[in-house]
């Protein structure tokens, strides 16, 4: 009897440990698959502005910008960020732009001859044209200097498409980064937001839980996000740790709700920005998971401010 019992109890402990060797392969494919996409991608519409990073990293305290991160190897799978029940009220997309530019006559910048080209107030440009052609759902692209943080935005046609499906339409269970379907694709919403995994590589939205200390957001204050219809830098300006029926998952409808909502998310902040309420604009929201209790999220939200070609 007992010789039984030991040889079940192998069976089960073998079952476990090939169950669980069988995830860890399968993450570990996804991840390196998700990552090989990313950079494809990458080097299909992104330009880079020389003399931009040139400045940035002469006067920023960040690190030297990767523009093609790799991406650490991690026995960890990413987490669900399924976005809750409410959301933004529905709007109508608003008209797309013509896009991007990503060269100029002179043709692209280059360490060689920074000063043919006129000087830029973003570090990339993103070929709108091309990624469309791609796919359809791209309305965006979100990028921030030293982190891994430089990914399309997609919308799809409800929240839960793209938590397990990839730029060009595979399942992998890193998903894509994507605005809520509720909120205007040209993020002409009082408020926006964006969903994505976090990741325990870092990649994705993993570095955002970064927001829940006052030295990671004395070096990252700011992102960049850029549309068909024009191009924003976006002013860090409060994190919270919140749960999935938080009020800050539906948009204000009015200026005084907008001023409320926004106090709050200062007043609840995991660091302190020094921005107030009176000097904040349209509003986009980083949303993933993080582990304080159960069905709690991170929330990173920033203010748009919408950058004029020089």
């Amino acid at each position: 009897m007992k010789k039984t019992i030991r040889i079940v109890i192998i069976i089960l402990s073998s079952a476990v440990l090939l169950y669980y060797a069988f995830k860890l392969v399968r993450y570990l494919a996804f991840s390196e698959m998700n990552r090989l996409e990313n950079r494809e991608l990458v080097s299909e519409v992104i330009s880079i502005h020389s003399d931009f990073m040139e400045w940035f990293e002469a006067e920023s305290d960040v690190e030297p910008v990767e523009t093609q991160p790799s991406e650490p190897v991690s026995d960890e799978p990413p987490t669900d960020t399924i976005p809750p029940e409410s959301g933004n009220p529905e709007s109508e997309s608003s008209e797309s732009g013509s896009g991007t530019e990503t060269s100029t006559d002179e043709g692209p910048v280059s360490p060689e001859n920074p000063s043919d080209t006129p000087k830029r107030n973003t570090p990339i440009s993103v070929n709108f044209d091309v990624l469309k052609q791609l796919n359809e759902n791209a309305i965006g692209w979100l990028y921030q200097a030293g982190t891994p943080i430089n990914y399309p935005v997609l919308q799809g046609e409800d929240n839960a498409y793209y938590l397990d499906h990839s730029f060009d339409g595979k399942y992998n269970v890193y998903g894509c980064l994507f605005l809520d379907f509720r909120n205007s694709a040209g993020f002409s919403d009082n408020a926006s937001i964006i969903y994505g995994h976090e990741a325990k590589n870092g990649s994705m939205f993993g570095s955002l839980t970064g927001y829940k200390t006052q030295e990671y957001y004395d070096a990252h204050k700011t992102m960049y996000l850029f549309t068909p219809g024009g191009n924003y830098r976006i002013q860090i300006f409060a994190g919270c740790i919140v749960r999935t029926n938080s009020r800050f998952f539906t948009v204000p409808v009015n200026e005084e709700e907008r001023v409320e909502w926004v106090r709050e998310a200062i007043e609840n902040s995991t660091f302190q920005s020094g921005l107030t309420e009176e000097g904040i604009g349209s509003i986009v929201v980083f949303s993933t998971c993080t582990y304080e209790f159960e069905n709690a999220r991170l929330l990173v939200f920033g203010s748009l401010e919408e950058l004029k070609e020089e």
